[in-house]
C-alpha cells in the first residue's frame, strides 16, 4: 500500500474537540479519518448512517412492496395480538 498526504483546513476549536472525543475512544484523528474513509468505500455503506440488520431490511423491503398488514384501528391490532 502506498500512502499519500491529505491536507485540509478545519476550525481549530473543532479539531480540538474531535481529537479529545477520538482520544476517549482510543483513536487518533488520523485513525478516525482512515476509518471514515475505509467505511465510505464499502458496498451499500455510508459511514455516518447505521445500516439496518437483515431482519429490519426485509421489513423495509416489504413495506416498499405493499406487503404489510394494515389495521382499521389500534384496537384491531391489539385484539389480534391478544392484548385487548
Amino acid at each position: 500500500m502506498t500512502n499519500c498526504l491529505i491536507q485540509t483546513e478545519i476550525d481549530l476549536e473543532l479539531k480540538t474537540k474531535v481529537e479529545k472525543r477520538f482520544a476517549e475512544l482510543g483513536l487518533t484523528l488520523q485513525e478516525a479519518i482512515q476509518l471514515f474513509l475505509s467505511q465510505a468505500v464499502q458496498p451499500n455503506a455510508w459511514p455516518l448512517i447505521k445500516q439496518p440488520n437483515a431482519e429490519t431490511q426485509a421489513a423495509i423491503d416489504e413495506s416498499y412492496h405493499g406487503q404489510l398488514k394494515a389495521y382499521q384501528s389500534l384496537d384491531h391490532l391489539w385484539a389480534e395480538l391478544g392484548q385487548e
